[in-house]
């Protein structure tokens, strides 16, 4: 359900999207008053797999995960916490049926752009693309940086890099999508565990 937004967000979605790109007050006033604000239920489906994806998102608390199937088997591909965009991207650009599903894991909140508010956005603000596109560009960064350090690391250095992220929210997830996000069986991430727990 849509709810009013929350009138003290709006300096830290402005602080934390000034980070990527510069832009002017005017351009910022059009985009604010162009975001939506959801409060999120815990497990509550934000994209189904076939739906086209229509919200650019911004999570503000709680998390949310991104997962794809094959057959009857759920592969975690990323957790999104506090203050990261997420989508379905390939889907939100090309306007193709989504091959991920996006569920939140947790109760919070998240401001999103809809895909015609955005297009609307970039015809009524000169730097309104810019931020879009800074947005977009900071989920494909997201992606190659989760890439690179799953070929190049242990499934325990990037468990151990997950607890840095958020380990206060970390603990809150349930071992089987830690496992499938770092592709171990949820037998070898409690051997992980053990072992790093005693160290």
């Amino acid at each position: 359900m849509l709810s009013e937004k929350p009138a003290q967000y709006k300096e830290i979605i402005k602080g934390f999207l000034s980070k990527l790109t510069h832009f002017s007050e005017l351009d910022f006033q059009i985009l604010w008053d162009n975001l939506y604000y959801k409060e999120l239920n815990k497990y509550e489906v934000l994209t189904n797999i076939g739906e086209i994806e229509n919200r650019l998102c911004f999570i503000m608390s709680g998390f949310t995960r991104i997962y794809c199937m094959n057959g009857h088997k759920e592969y975690t591909l990323r957790f999104n916490f506090p203050g990261s965009f997420f989508c379905s991207y390939a889907s939100f650009i090309d306007r193709i049926p989504s091959a991920l599903a996006i569920e939140a894991l947790t109760p919070g909140s998240m401001f999103f752009f809809s895909y015609e508010s955005m297009e609307e956005l970039y015809r009524k603000a000169p730097g309104a693309e810019r931020i879009g596109k800074s947005m977009i560009e900071r989920l494909y960064i997201m992606r190659e940086e989760k890439e690179i350090s799953f070929a190049t690391q242990s499934a325990e250095q990037n468990y151990l890099d997950l607890l840095k992220t958020q380990p206060e929210l970390i603990m809150q997830i349930p071992q089987k999508y830690i496992a499938s996000y770092l592709g171990i069986t949820p037998e070898s991430l409690s051997r992980i565990r053990s072992r790093l727990w005693k160290n």
